[in-house]
């Protein structure tokens, strides 16, 4: 991301221009997106701050945007507030393309267009989701957060109209203006305190995603017993809606939470054409349903159990595909990863994982997968190309997620690491007692056809970690033999990492 023209800090002269009173793109807005080498294209609907216009770059044609025009005068911390934005980059937040400063002292934040139906979009057209879909798009949100709240920032309007779901099944937080601009967030799911006056925290963005969550479950009482996952997702909600700042837990805690309730699976997507149609009719029928206030929509607890059945054992221990990588790469700064349980598992393949044509042929040999997805896993950490990841973990995952940010660090601490490799000893596929023992008292599992458990032993070589100028930054001595338990899922493309577990044998 980078600042078009002057900084936004200049204060030129001349007389404040004002916007129009409608939806037209101002013509300052215009010739500044001309001179920044972008074009606008249209209204593309209006958010908590305002309207929003869509964009196309003039040099790469292919490059949609969305403008959001913020203020930066009337409050001095708003210019600090979109520099730290410009430094942040995450999988599940849309990413800040550029900043055009509009003269005298505004900003136009072009962000990039995510295609795919918003979550608000996709209840109307297939109703609700389950627990699984729920976690699915609860953690990676709540990671998306943790990201903007280390810097110091927050969303402002979580919301399912501000959630995407892209075609591969992956959430993206979208809407970024309220992290410059105090947003008052959207009805129904702004915090309490938002109503008071109050600015938002971190706190107020957990309590709209928590509402986010709670609005795509089935209702309270279905007809029949709500699952054990659904009471307890609906018991975590409520601890994270609490009317207190104070009560509620941290972004990162809450979609741990989240994670431990139940195995994420993939989202299931409707034809287009029947989420085109929700979307006109939604539209029509709700002019201008976005709004600033907040009459609050609190989750009250529900009397259920915070004590649930043993799950499979999600340890600190667990690490994705090869753990050692997590030492061999110690010191850079980027492993907080290795000490949040949930990044070990998949969250979202693909919609056609899920396809039942995948268990109607023989699977290929995931003993041979489990060793050539250990190899593979080393080689986009060393390549540093985290496109390399989506032939390892399944895209959007939080195993996927937590790679993908180790190399961002990486990339953004101009460290590369040099000379690393994996030598795998020995790899079997556990059965019976030893696969029993593998799950930790886990009382159900995937279909056998499409599930399979492998014991991975390796080493990693002595390696360097390098920094822009060619300099050696650190010497790394090889590893010793290390097990691990790599749980592997069948998908429209192959093997992929599911989980990681503690080797039986370790």
């Amino acid at each position: 991301m980078r600042f078009h023209g002057p900084s936004p800090t200049s204060r030129p002269s001349e007389p404040r221009a004002t916007a129009p009173p409608d939806d037209r793109l101002d013509p300052a807005v215009a010739a500044a997106l001309l001179t920044a080498g972008y074009r606008a294209l249209g209204p593309v609907g209006r958010g908590s701050g305002g309207p929003a216009w869509s964009a196309t770059s003039l040099d790469e044609p292919g490059l949609r945007v969305v403008v959001r025009v913020v203020d930066l005068a009337p409050d001095p911390r708003r210019e600090a507030r979109l520099r730290r934005l410009v430094g942040v980059s995450h999988p599940h937040l849309a990413r800040l393309v550029a900043a055009v400063p509009v003269p005298p002292d505004r900003c136009a934040l072009l962000v990039e267009h995510v295609p795919g139906p918003t979550l608000e979009a996709l209840r109307e057209a297939r109703g609700p989701l389950t627990s699984g879909e729920a976690v699915t798009v609860a953690v990676p949100l709540a990671d998306a957060l943790d990201a903007l709240h280390t810097a110091g920032l927050v969303h402002g309007d979580v919301s399912p109209a501000n959630v995407i779901v892209r075609q591969d099944g992956r959430p993206a937080l979208v809407d970024l203006q309220g992290a410059v601009v105090d947003s008052g967030g959207t009805v129904g799911f702004a915090a309490p305190e938002l109503e008071q006056g109050v600015e938002p925290s971190a706190a107020s963005d957990v309590h709209a995603l928590a509402q986010t969550i709670l609005a795509q479950l089935p209702p309270d009482r279905p007809p029949g017993t709500p699952s054990a996952e659904l009471t307890e997702l609906r018991a975590v909600i409520a601890e994270a809606s609490a009317p207190e700042q104070e009560a509620r837990p941290g972004a990162r805690a809450f979609g741990d939470a989240c994670f431990r309730v139940d195995e994420a699976e993939p989202i299931g997507l409707p034809d287009p054409s029947v989420l085109a149609r929700t979307e006109l009719a939604r539209l029509a029928a709700r002019p201008g349903a976005r709004s600033t206030t907040r009459p609050g929509a609190v989750v009250r607890g529900r009397g259920a159990s915070r004590h649930r059945a043993p799950r499979r054992w999600r340890g600190p221990a667990a690490r994705l595909v090869v753990a050692v990588v997590v030492v061999g790469l110690a010191g850079t700064g980027a492993l907080a990863l290795s000490g949040s349980a949930r990044d070990a598992d998949v969250a979202a393949e693909s919609p056609a994982a899920a396809s039942p044509v995948l268990t109607a042929a023989p699977a290929p040999d995931p003993v041979a997968a489990a060793v050539a997805l250990t190899a593979a896993r080393v080689e986009a950490i060393a390549s540093g190309d985290s496109a390399r990841l989506d032939a390892v973990e399944g895209p959007g995952s939080p195993a996927h997620v937590a790679d993908t940010r180790l190399l961002a660090e990486l990339a953004e601490q101009g460290v590369r690491v040099e000379g690393l490799q994996v030598q795998v000893h020995d790899a079997r596929r556990l059965v019976g007692r030893l696969a029993d023992a593998a799950r930790a008292s886990r009382e159900e599992s995937a279909p056998a056809q499409r599930t399979a458990r492998v014991e991975v032993t390796s080493t990693l070589s002595s390696h360097r970690r390098v920094g822009v100028d060619g300099a050696v930054l650190q010497e790394v001595a090889a590893s010793g033999p290390t097990a691990v338990v790599l749980v592997l899922r069948l998908t429209a493309v192959g093997w992929r990492v599911a989980e990681v577990e503690v080797s039986p044998h370790r």
